[in-house]
């Protein structure tokens, strides 16, 4: 059972910007390198389900005009980039260390900007992975062998779910720093977990 995390391209935004639910478009042609290089990993068939924000809509659109073999794309919501509140579109240097030092001090539930925790992030991501887990997981005569899905999401999103795959059972519970994955594809990039 794989599942595969594709983060949008890079947006029209200057670099050093805070960005999560704010709808930004992506770059043109960074989309379409991005969705050339995934239609060509990309197994038969297998259905995507995307973030709606912009940026993820833009992807999406693009890899299944170039695989019209994927299944028509579901807009899930929870796969939405962090909703960075107050903080939105301000410089990261505005936002200021002392802010983010407040989040990083209670990392699981601190309101970032004022909205959303990351313990708010991993748990509808978590809802929405425990819903793709039977479809992932089904095996049947007409599809033999793993089944594939594709998630068009952020990095945020791709961090939780990586997060909630390497804890163990022993391990359930809030958001931890320490444990809190570094590593997300850079935009326009892509990775994969089975499950």
């Amino acid at each position: 059972m794989r599942l595969w995390l594709c983060r949008h391209a890079p947006v029209l935004l200057d670099p050093g910007i805070c960005y999560g639910v704010t709808n930004v478009q992506a770059d043109p042609e960074g989309t379409q390198l991005a969705a050339q290089q995934l239609a060509q990993v990309l197994p038969q068939g297998c259905p995507v389900w995307a973030s709606p924000l912009a940026r993820t809509r833009q992807l999406a659109d693009a890899l299944c005009s170039l695989r019209p073999d994927l299944a028509s794309v579901v807009w899930d919501t929870r796969l939405q980039e962090m909703d960075f509140g107050s903080w939105e579109l301000q410089a990261w240097d505005t936002i200021g260390q002392l802010a983010v030092d407040e989040w990083v001090s209670n990392f699981a539930h601190h309101p970032v900007g004022g909205a959303e925790s990351t313990q708010d992030v991993v748990n509808r991501v978590e809802a929405a992975l425990l819903q793709a887990i039977p479809q992932l997981s089904r095996n049947d005569a007409e599809t033999p062998g793993p089944q594939h899905m594709v998630w068009v999401t952020h990095a945020g999103v791709i961090r939780a779910v990586q997060f909630l795959l390497n804890r163990s059972q022993e391990e359930k519970g809030d958001v931890i720093l320490a444990d809190w994955p570094k590593q997300a594809p850079k935009p326009g990039g892509y990775c994969w977990v089975d499950i």
